[in-house]
């Protein structure tokens, strides 16, 4: 098929990120494949003229009733090239977080304690987890998007537990592999994501899922490789966020009904959910008076870019709990 012009990559990224944007459900039309071009690539973006038609001849697309779905093929290579424009653009904001002072007190001021962390869940909302999960140190558990490591890292510290830890970003997995070559026997990190996971060496007594699993592309696909990868009568605890559009169902926002719960009953697993949505307002506020406290501290750094990230999120955040558009739960899934 030979090498792809990067207009040709460009597409293939983005037709996978909106898969991913719409957890799977939505092929995308050429008007929505153009508006998600500059939020994409901004100011990388080429002219797609013609990409798409190009694209089809290769085998890598398909187009039915003016939507482009991604060919096997398509979507394996698809894949390749989003990891590593993503994986580029993230990781380095990661190491940015990780190596940055400002950050480490912004953490301590948002979560409660520093371990780097880039989801929504405070303290208290990972200890619950844990206490659910009850794990022992004989128990190996798989950790999913552990960024720079230092959440792994509390896992295996305060359970005992042997945790391999994966993550898309080398240059975090790097550091997170620096800072705990002491605590190898019981703590290994590996580059990988949730669309491969068949690649990880198993088998695991429990997996571990804070606020990740929404970057999964296909999360059927990512929750049946994980079924592969855990022991009879293993767990899973996820903590995850349903988020719903201006005007959509709340219905939508029960326990019951969400993305991941809809994915679990499809392949066959039952679970059990706490709602942890009290915290969501409190959380999202303090996120978003911290950073703003902390403007000036991180553009010193040179890390506007962390104050940016974090700012925005929290804003668009806070504006969503007021509407009543979310729910936060902690899954716990037992096999």
């Amino acid at each position: 098929m030979g090498d792809l012009t990067r207009a040709q990559e460009q597409v293939l990224i983005a037709v996978l990120e909106i898969y991913r944007r719409t957890r799977g459900k939505k092929a995308p039309d050429q008007e929505l494949l153009n508006s998600s071009a500059n939020s994409i690539f901004e100011d990388e973006l080429l002219d797609w003229a013609g990409v798409p038609e190009q694209l089809q001849a290769n085998g890598f697309l398909e187009e039915k009733a003016g939507r482009y779905f991604l060919t096997e093929s398509g979507l394996t290579r698809a894949q390749e090239l989003y990891r590593d424009f993503f994986s580029r653009n993230f990781d380095s904001l990661l190491v940015q977080c990780a190596q940055s002072p400002t950050y480490s007190i912004f953490c301590e001021r948002v979560y409660g304690r520093d371990l780097c962390q880039f989801n929504s869940a405070g303290m208290d909302q990972l200890d619950e987890l844990l206490e659910v999960l009850g794990l022992h140190e004989s128990d190996r558990v798989l950790d999913l998007g552990c960024g720079a490591g230092k959440i792994s890292e509390y896992i295996a510290d305060t359970t005992g537990a042997h945790v391999t830890a994966v993550d898309y970003a080398p240059g975090a997995i790097e550091l997170a592999r620096k800072r705990t070559e002491s605590k190898r026997d019981r703590l290994t990190f590996e580059l990988g994501d949730l669309d491969r996971l068949e690649q990880i060496p198993g088998p695991f007594d429990a997996v571990v899922a804070v606020d990740v699993l929404y970057f999964a592309v296909f999360v059927d696909r990512t929750l049946s490789q994980l079924k592969r990868l855990i022991e009879p009568h293993g767990q899973m605890g996820a903590l995850f966020s349903q988020i719903i559009p201006p005007g959509g169902s709340r219905d939508r926002l029960l326990p019951g009904n969400t993305v991941l719960a809809g994915e679990l009953s499809q392949q066959g697993l039952s679970f059990v959910t706490r709602d942890i949505s009290d915290r969501d307002l409190d959380f999202w506020q303090r996120t978003l008076d911290t950073a703003r406290d902390l403007r000036e501290a991180f553009e010193a750094e040179g890390n506007l870019e962390i104050f940016e990230s974090r700012h925005d999120e929290a804003q668009q955040m806070v504006e969503v709990v007021r509407d009543d558009r979310t729910r936060s739960y902690i899954y716990h899934v037992r096999l």
